[in-house]
Formats: C-alpha cells, structure tokens, sequence
C-alpha cells in the first residue's frame, strides 16, 4: 500500500513537472531555431537550398504566433522543428554551393574568360553600368527609387522572401557592388488587411528579410537601412487579391549616391 502511494505521488510530480515545463516559454529552443537559421543564411540557403529554407522561415513565424498566443507547448515542438529544418537547409545549400562552384570552374576552363576579353556583355552588365553612370551624375536623388530593380513581392502574412523573388535581391546585391558609395533603404509594405501595429511589425519583417539576403550575398549590412509603412503606402489602391498581392512587398529606394 505504501508503495502503490509513493509510485502514485512520483507519478503526480512528473505530471506536475512536465505541465510547469510547458507552462513557461521556450527560450532555449526558440534561440536554437534563430540560431540554426542564422546558419542557413551564412551558407546561402535562401539562393542554394530556398525551399527547405522557406519551409524553416515559415515554421519560425509559426513558432513567434504559438509563443505570442503563449501556446507554449506548440512553440516548443514549432521551435525544435525549425531548428531541423533550418539545419537540412545549410547541408543542402552547403552542397550546393559547393556543386555550382565547380561547374563555374568548368566553364570558366572552357573558354569564358575568352568571351569576356572579346567584350561580351549580358544584359544585367548593361543595366548595372547605366545606372552607375546615372548615379556619377546625380541622375538618382536620394530617395529615388531604382527603376531596374522591382519590388520584392511576398505571400500573405509572411516575410520568407520566395525563391521567384530572389533574382530581385541578387540584382539589388550587384548594383550596390557596382555602386559602392551608394547606400538603400529597403521599406517593408503590407496590404490593409490586419491591425495597424502588425503590419507595421511585418513589413519591417519583411524589409529585414531582404537585408538578410543582402548580407548573404556580400553587401555590407551598414550601407543598408530598414523602414516599415505597413499598409500605409499601398502600390495599387484596390481592395482585390490582385491589389493585395502588389502591396506586399519590399521596395528600393537611394539614400545617398557617390
């Protein structure tokens, strides 16, 4: 009998162990998941493994709404999935990576330093040498928007910046390459749906989400600066899921020229 009541009250502590453990937010496996993800980014997941890279940044987002809601348990198993994710996603952009360095060997082995001694531009050359001939010449003003680089457009709810939009990001990373005295600012729009405070919090988000790819790609974070309007600034003033998808975006704009 006495046994039978210590295996109950052992039993009743654990219980009790487990539900004070959920009851408190995940700080520990929520760092690990931002952790694992700031690794995926160093590697270039968002350019080499975007997929696997979008699903962790998705899961993240997740993970905030769980510990927002102070859903703590789901945040916990939300955090350990992300941390998983985010770490298939570096091994694979790893590879990748590592893949497409030894294919631009080969080309360049096959004769592509030829071509280029011949004086063969692409087009993205011809853009980029335009513009920074219009910014020697105080062609774009600070606050110009530049016009060959789109807005990066986003899913609702959500700042992963999506593989198609990546292209967008990588010019933008080329053009400051080319321009180095030039510094952006990169503002965060949302479309009207949601509270004032969200949006403004989301496309700050996302704004921040495109900086990152920036750094990723070798553009130094202190040429680049982040503002958020929400939704008060929208592209297209309709009230249609066509409108909404053009307000969701990350936009362009000079601060300073050389």
């Amino acid at each position: 009998m006495k046994a039978h009541t210590i295996r109950r009250f052992v039993g009743m502590a654990l219980i009790a162990g487990l539900a004070a453990a959920c009851a408190h937010p995940p700080v520990e496996e929520i760092a690990s998941a931002e952790a694992a993800l700031q690794a995926a980014r160093e590697a270039e997941a968002p350019k080499y493994a975007p997929e696997p890279y979008g699903e962790a940044e998705n899961l993240m987002t997740q993970t905030y709404r769980f510990n927002d809601l102070k859903d703590y348990e789901n945040a916990r198993t939300s955090a350990v999935e992300t941390r998983e994710k985010a770490e298939f996603a570096r091994d694979l952009a790893l590879r990748n990576r590592a893949g497409a360095a030894e294919d631009d060997k080969q080309q360049m082995d096959g004769g592509q330093t030829a071509a280029e001694g011949a004086g063969v531009n692409t087009a993205a050359e011809t853009a980029e040498a335009v513009q920074s001939e219009a910014i020697g010449a105080g062609a774009l003003d600070e606050g110009s928007r530049l016009a060959d680089l789109q807005p990066v457009l986003f899913d609702f709810d959500d700042y992963t910046v999506r593989a198609d939009q990546l292209p967008k990001v990588e010019a933008a990373a080329e053009w400051l390459k080319q321009n180095p005295a030039a510094r952006i600012q990169l503002e965060g729009h949302t479309d009207e749906r949601g509270s004032t405070d969200y949006n403004l919090a989301l496309g700050s988000r996302r704004a921040n989400a495109v900086r990152q790819v920036l750094q990723t790609l070798g553009v130094d974070g202190s040429r680049i600066d982040v503002r958020s309007y929400g939704e008060e600034l929208p592209a297209d003033p309709g009230h249609d899921e066509a409108a909404w998808a053009r307000n969701r975006r990350v936009e362009f704009v000079i601060l300073t020229d050389g």
